[in-house]
């Protein structure tokens, strides 16, 4: 039943924290004002398209990861490209051409990325033997050979990440979820989202006061503070339900959080750790342990598209 509360509060802090990212984007018609950039090109994006009342295809776009956007000839191919790929990551070779602002791209060949088996959250099991790419949750779980740690990648996320050496981690990812995991002394999960911070600080600033607006947790021991040898900075505070539900009651205690947050483009990248031990007046024993682990933590390290 601990476990089951411990893993309602962490699932509930990620909710108030990740907040939906909404591309928005305008096609324009183009001039006849045409630069070729340079004949055959290779472009790696995801597909967009949109339809009129009748479900015929009026718009096809590529955008790449860096936000660029090329709008597709609606030919034969281009055509194909939008019904078979739409929201779908391609690797698409054609012609390449600026017509006014507009960069087009006649499509030659085009081809699908990543794993099509991977699966909106799918869940796994580390049992102390590596996971070379998981089909279902895109995840590569190694365990190291010199260190106490396990390390997390996700190249569809765009992530690493080190958890404490244990052979009963439960991981589960996927392309909506980048990660939540659980094993016998901690619930982590990384979550990717917006915030108006520009700064670790402000981030956690922002953070704790939405935390504080919702009502339904209480804090204390809060504390940022940059890791020991290291320009990063953590959040770490003992977070409780404000209000549990009654059978919760007896089992709701303090319980020591840390936050690692890192800004990769638009977005906020962040690792939150919880630890379930049962003795939680001071500080966790494994805190060195668990400060490594944060200071290790990196966004936009891998490419999907490669």
């Amino acid at each position: 039943m601990r476990t089951r509360l411990l893993k309602r509060v962490a699932a509930t802090i990620v909710l108030g924290v990740l907040i939906n990212n909404i591309w928005a984007q305008e096609t324009q018609e183009p001039n006849k004002h045409t630069k070729e950039l340079s004949g055959s090109q290779t472009i790696k994006g995801t597909v967009s398209i949109t339809s009129d009342k009748d479900g015929k295809i009026t718009t096809v776009t590529v955008t790449t990861k860096e936000k660029i956007i090329y709008q597709v000839v609606l030919d034969a191919k281009g055509l194909d490209l939008g019904e078979k790929m739409a929201g779908k990551t391609v690797k698409a070779t054609g012609t390449a051409e600026i017509k006014g602002d507009i960069k087009w791209l006649t499509v030659k060949t085009y081809s699908k990325i990543g794993s099509s088996s991977m699966m909106p959250k799918a869940k796994i099991n580390f049992t102390g033997q590596e996971i070379h790419g998981d089909e279902k949750t895109g995840l590569i779980v190694i365990p190291s050979k010199k260190m106490p740690f396990v390390t997390v990648y996700s190249p569809y996320h765009k992530f690493i990440s080190l958890l404490p050496y244990s052979e009963s981690w439960e991981l589960e990812s996927g392309t909506d979820v980048p990660l939540y995991a659980k094993d016998n002394h901690y619930i982590v999960s990384v979550n990717i989202g917006t915030s108006p911070a520009n700064s670790p600080r402000g981030y956690y600033q922002w953070f704790l006061e939405n935390i504080k607006k919702s009502g339904q947790y209480l804090t204390q021991s809060v504390s940022v503070s940059n890791i020991p040898n290291s320009d990063k900075v953590f959040l770490r505070y003992q977070g409780k339900l404000a209000d549990p539900p009654e059978e919760y009651k007896h089992e709701n205690r303090w319980v020591w959080n840390y936050w690692m947050a890192a800004s990769y483009g638009s977005k906020w990248y962040s690792l939150h750790l919880s630890v379930l031990d049962k003795k939680q007046e001071g500080l966790p024993a494994e805190e060195e342990k668990i400060l490594f682990a944060l200071k290790s933590f990196s966004a936009g390290n891998l490419d999907r598209n490669n």
